[in-house]
């Protein structure tokens, strides 16, 4: 540990403006635009046949469900639209009277209208043929879909294992799907008033009071219209004989819900099925659940005794995480001074509210989840142990690790965080420990309902997730093949990890949860066996890879979570024979089937999560007062890649990003500095919407940047937001407001980069590229094949010779449009310097 007091520092704003925002849009789109606006009448006509044939065969076909006494449908008509990508959706909603169900991909969105004769579209068209006022977003509406089966509007909301038995499954056959509504609508929330300085007080409050009720109004149209859809999906799978098994809006009670979808679980026929998804306008996505079944890799019991070891609670104002898991054994010697007995809590429908023991056979699964986050990677033998956090219990898997099937992942997750993030009587937790996934890659269409509902709470609450990267099978489940298949077939590590079946397991796709993979050890084999992964301080085997959803960073970091041994060629084996004892970590272990409290008999990033939740729970006892968006910056800055990476061919060191994330975070570089290292973070939580731009100063002091100096200095820089998600949305308009920074250049000026930032100032362009290892876009940074802004997390880093330092470090934090142009983003902002021959007094 550092010797003395190097806290870490404030970073200043030095001026905040409108940003200078360039380009971008798709090429192709602003050709098919202009191509339109030349050729008027002809795309006029085009729209108003697709629209004619469209409307007329829905009305053909609701005419004859009603001969049928099928369920009545009300007003709404589905459509496929073919858009210009930049095209503002508020357009499409204003102009058009069409309701965003959701955003596809390549331009495609599905909509709505309550007007089954599409008259607005055909009004509109008829507007552009003679280049009428107001009608020019019609250039950007390329097509609609004219096809009477409707199959690229099913191709898009169904998964594909139900697109696949569309036309086989036989309409008796039962199943249970979960069925995802939007329930947005067409209200649009103006933006709230700006200050005008020469108005009077009360006219600017009069001005938010009137806002304010508009906004009312709006929420409780979303209200009413979310109910009013529930109801008639129940009352559609009642004409079939099936039921609804689950609600998100029964389960939330009362809370905020995501406001632009929920989802129901549903049992009942193909027939039903079929029926909703073909004639129910609202719905844009269906699939079947996912088995939640939490999985880690088992070996040969090695006890390591522990009778020595006295644990000491911790102080009452110590940081606090919430296991979300299978429950913890309770009275466990080790555990149990760190344990709030009276805080644990059973979700599961079917049990008495304090069943939380750790029923999971073999030792648990929970009580090492809490014993990873206690001790870490090494449990001492004896001696005295004080321990650094308090450990709350949320059991919601059942005796086999499994989620019940009568429970909606993304309820409960919101179920917990309601119960134990509530500033009541008691002090709020922030920090959960996931260690729970699917057992299938997640679909990368739109974020799935459980990591969206994760984001939300990151938003809402100000709560930090650290969730599992997710565990490749050994044996093929299903249509998911194994490792053992992919060895079989000569695909070794770290290939087959970059395939689509070695893609991360939802949800840790979430963009607010740091998502954690597995980190092998540096041990030497021995024998015949071989180490999984190809080598040490890589990827543990198992461990699922990036990118995440929307081509975002992910694992954020990656932990010591174990690894297996595989022998022979033709016929490999995996197996943990006794020289691969090392290979496993040591975990806590619950006593109920009569064995140990300590055992090196597991492997999965299970626990390399809530070795990285220990990380997080001493960077909350370092700020307990600050957003928990701090805590995930400064983790994320402290990591670092093992060495062999700087070895790596710009193809290989891209996929080696992607299943090791930023790296191993440190908790000594995270909470404290040295004389050769110095961190600065923004105070307090900062607020930008898109379109507005937030300059930092770094004045570099003059000692550092002599020219006899040659020591090289690592410069890192983290930026962690985040803004309201919504679901039915795609890419960066999954969120509100989405942001980016940048530097400025060597040799470039505070007053020039700030000209080149925010509009209105103005200086000569100067100063010439910078070395980012990832940058703004693929192909600016040092290393190819990467970038740093697609998540909500971006992080940086240039090592330079402190004689290159310029006088002054700029940064600038901008904001983006996602689906709003008024919602706020929230976000704060870490910068390092370090000297790497430890010869600068950079603190000083």
């Amino acid at each position: 540990m550092a010797n003395g007091n190097f806290e870490h520092l404030n970073l200043i704003r030095r001026e905040s403006g409108r940003a200078r925002l360039t380009g971008g849009g798709d090429e192709q789109a602003r050709v098919l635009a202009d191509r339109n606006r030349q050729h008027r009448s002809q795309h006029s006509r085009s729209l108003k046949d697709s629209a004619t044939a469209y409307s007329t065969s829905w009305k053909s076909r609701q005419t004859e469900r009603a001969r049928q006494q099928l369920p009545v449908l009300g007003a709404g008509i589905p459509v496929v639209l073919q858009i210009d990508p930049s095209i503002n959706f508020d357009v499409l909603q204003r102009k058009f009277g069409l309701e965003i169900i959701s955003e596809e991909e390549s331009g495609f969105v599905i909509v709505a209208s309550e007007d089954v004769d599409l008259n607005l579209i055909h009004q509109l068209a008829d507007e552009f043929a003679v280049a009428g006022h107001g009608s020019g977003a019609v250039a950007q509406v390329f097509e609609i879909s004219s096809e009477e089966d409707q199959s690229d509007r099913l191709r898009r909301i169904l998964s594909d294992y139900l697109w696949q038995q569309w036309g086989v499954a036989p309409d008796e056959l039962e199943l249970v799907f979960d069925a995802a509504v939007s329930c947005l609508g067409t209200v649009v929330v103006p933006k709230k008033p700006a200050r005008n300085p020469r108005w009077h007080e009360a006219t600017y409050e009069r001005k938010v009071a009137e806002w304010e009720e508009i906004r009312n109004r709006g929420y409780r149209d979303w209200d009413e219209l979310r109910d009013e859809r529930s109801d008639k999906v129940y009352d559609w799978v009642h004409h079939y004989q099936g039921e609804v098994i689950q609600d998100t809006h029964e389960v939330l009670d009362g809370d905020h819900l995501l406001p632009d979808s929920f989802t129901l679980r549903i049992r009942s026929s193909w027939k039903c099925l079929r029926d909703l998804v073909v004639n129910y306008p609202y719905l844009f996505e269906v699939a079947l659940p996912e088995d939640v079944l939490v999985d880690s890799q088992s070996a040969d019991l090695s006890i390591q005794l522990r009778e020595d070891l006295e644990v000491v609670s911790p102080d009452p104002e110590s940081p606090r995480v919430c296991v979300v898991d299978s429950g913890i054994q309770e009275n466990h010697r080790l555990l149990e001074p760190s344990r709030i007995g009276q805080r644990s809590h059973c979700f599961l429908r079917d049990r008495d509210d304090l069943a939380v023991g750790d029923e999971v056979p073999s030792g648990g699964h929970g009580t090492r989840v809490a014993g990873a986050i206690i001790f870490g990677d090494r449990i001492p033998t004896d001696g005295q142990f004080d321990s650094p956090v308090w450990i709350e219990n949320a059991r919601v898997l059942n005796e086999e690790n499994a989620l019940p099937l009568n429970l909606i992942p993304e309820g409960i997750v919101r179920e917990v965080v309601s119960r134990f993030g509530a500033e009541e009587e008691e002090r709020a937790t922030r920090v959960f420990c996931h260690s729970i996934n699917s057992t299938i890659p997640y679909r990368n269409v739109h974020m799935s309902a459980w990591a969206a509902e994760i984001d939300r709470l990151a938003f809402e609450r100000d709560v930090l997730f650290i969730q599992s990267a997710g565990n490749l099978p050994c044996d093929s489940r299903g249509s998911q093949r194994g490792i053992l298949d992919c060895l079989r077939e000569g695909t070794t590590h770290p290939q087959y990890c970059h395939e689509v079946g070695g893609r991360l397991a939802n949800p840790a796709q979430s963009l607010q949860a740091v998502t954690v993979g597995s980190l092998s050890y540096d041990v030497e084999v021995e024998g015949d066996w071989q180490q999984l992964s190809n080598r040490p301080l890589d990827s543990s085997g198992f461990s699922r890879s990036g990118p995440g959803i929307f081509d975002s960073l992910k694992p954020d970091v990656v932990e010591f979570g174990g690894d297996f041994l595989v022998s022979g060629d033709e016929n490999p084996v995996l197996a943990t024979p006794d020289i691969g004892i090392p290979y496993l970590p040591e975990l806590v272990r619950s006593t109920l089937d009569g064995g140990p409290g300590v055992a090196r008999d597991r492997a999965g990033t299970s626990f390399a999560a809530p070795k990285v939740a220990k990380v997080v729970s001493a960077i909350e006892s370092k700020f307990p007062e600050a957003s928990t968006l701090l805590y995930r910056a400064l983790l994320i800055q402290s990591a670092r890649h093992p060495d062999w990476m700087n070895e790596l061919e710009d193809d290989d060191w891209a996929e080696a990003l992607h299943r090791l994330g930023y790296g191993v975070a440190d908790e000594e570089r995270a909470t404290v500095n040295s004389d050769s290292r110095v961190t600065l973070i923004t105070p307090n939580l900062a607020e930008i919407q898109a379109g507005e731009c937030d300059v930092f100063q770094v004045p570099i002091p003059e000692e550092l940047r002599m020219p006899g100096e040659d020591s090289l200095v690592r410069i890192e820089v983290t930026l962690s937001y985040c803004s309201e998600p919504r679901r039915t949305r795609r890419g960066r308009s999954y969120l509100s407001t989405w942001l980016d920074w940048m530097s400025n250049r060597r040799t470039e000026s505070v007053d020039a980069f700030i000209a080149r930032a925010i509009r209105g100032h103005e200086a000569p362009r100067q100063g010439n590229g910078s070395s980012w290892t990832l940058d703004l876009r693929e192909g600016w940074g040092t290393r190819r094949g990467c970038k740093r802004s697609q998540g909500t997390v971006q992080k940086d880093w240039m090592e330079i010779p402190s004689h290159d330092l310029p006088d002054d470090f700029c940064l600038a934090v901008r904001g983006h449009r996602g689906w709003s142009g008024s919602k706020l983003a929230k976000y704060v902002l870490v910068v390092s310097f370090e000297s790497l021959e430890r010869e600068l007094r950079v603190y000083e």
